[in-house]
């Protein structure tokens, strides 16, 4: 999951760290998975899993984080993210910079498990992650779903330590059902990413593992021929969650839209109907095009093929502008209100999940799209 930007952490780990070429592991070094769980920014809210190698002998202490990058200026990263082309990197942090780093400013929950391993699986991990952690080796491309800070550190359990992850680390949920709850209390966002990602989201999670929150337990749960994987486990820092319910104002938001564009079609102002028209469309047309971005032409695998294509039409904001009355343009929404239509009763048939949020603004496409195609002259 992405993670926050460490840059001055990862200065502090140059500086601080044992040099990689000299060091090596005593019988007493031990190896732990620190959890962050979800913090308030965006890039933070599904958590994020980091790696650390600790020898007190010679006072190695490193945290090894899959989830650094640069935002750099944010108009770019923004458009690289959103065409899915986004390098992360392996970063080696200096451990007790890092614990206070979280404890002095970073409002999140962090639990460190203690990992029950061989000496020589240690020494393989720390070989590992020390080649990885070069300039050569180090970036990689990330993958929402498939390539993150969670799934690079599950699969060094398997690729490098030898331990395969239970059989129940499957999952009966989708991908989407074990991503939206991370989003509660942010009902706009929801709806976004929700519409924005496409049909892949909705298979069934082969390993929930892939969210930083699920690796902690599905770790937690592991036993080797030794004993439990995980020895002890310490709450790092606790951040107590609030208990309020959250308001769905992404679905009031729309309610209301929807009551207002049934206002308009049953009011005798043309002039309102018409500006009204021309936002909804615009809006409805710009979504469209961004789905469509984001299906055709970027790089991500969860985004495409998506079913909102149906009603989101990217043509929208075009025809919000043309002159009213035109032939084709009654043929135009024809078509607009029976495709929303037909979404709306199609939805127990859909392969993909239409969210609640966005049923009144499918049911507002066919509602005014219908009236303009079928209003008298």
């Amino acid at each position: 999951m992405p993670a926050f930007r460490w840059t001055w952490l990862l200065a502090a780990g140059l500086l601080l760290g044992v040099n990689p070429s000299t060091a090596q592991l005593s019988e007493q070094a031990r190896v732990s998975l620190i959890t962050l769980y979800p913090g308030d920014a965006v890039y933070a809210l599904w958590g994020h899993s980091a790696l650390r190698i600790h020898d007190p002998a010679s006072g190695f202490d490193i945290a090894y984080n899959y989830g650094t990058f640069d935002f750099g200026n944010l108009i770019v990263f923004i458009a690289r993210f959103a065409y899915g082309k986004l390098d992360y990197r392996l970063s080696r942090q200096h451990y007790p910079a890092v614990a206070h780093y979280m404890r002095r400013t970073q409002q999140r929950t962090a639990v460190e498990q203690h990992l029950q391993l061989s000496q020589q699986q240690k020494a393989a991990l720390f070989t590992f992650l020390e080649h990885n952690a070069l300039p050569a080796n180090r970036t990689y491309r990330y993958d929402f779903l498939l390539d993150n800070c969670s799934t690079r550190i599950r699969d060094l359990f398997t690729e490098v330590l030898g331990i395969a992850l239970p059989a129940s680390s499957g999952s009966e949920h989708t991908y989407r059902e074990l991503l939206i709850p991370y989003t509660s209390g942010r009902s706009f966002l929801r709806l976004g990413i929700n519409l924005g990602m496409g049909l892949p989201s909705d298979r069934v999670a082969v390993d929930r593992s892939f969210l930083p929150l699920e690796l902690m337990d599905v770790l937690a749960a592991m036993h080797t021929d030794s004993g439990a994987l995980v020895t002890r486990t310490d709450t790092l820092n606790f951040v107590p969650q609030t208990g309020s319910r959250p308001i769905p104002w992404a679905s009031a938001a729309a309610l209301a839209v929807l009551m207002l564009g049934l206002a308009v079609t049953f009011s005798r102002k043309p002039r309102a109907a018409c500006i009204f028209d021309r936002v909804l469309y615009t809006v409805l047309g710009l979504s469209g095009l961004l789905i469509a971005f984001l299906w055709l032409i970027s790089l991500h695998t969860v985004t495409h093929p998506n079913v909102h294509v149906l009603w989101l039409w990217p043509t929208h904001a075009v025809i919000a502008f043309c002159p009213r009355g035109a032939p084709w343009l009654r043929v135009y929404h024809l078509a607009a209100a029976i495709l929303a239509a037909g979404t709306v009763a199609a939805i127990p048939l859909l392969p993909q999940t239409v969210p609640a949020a966005a049923l009144p603004w499918i049911l507002l496409v066919a509602l005014r799209s219908g009236h303009l195609a079928l209003k008298p002259a």
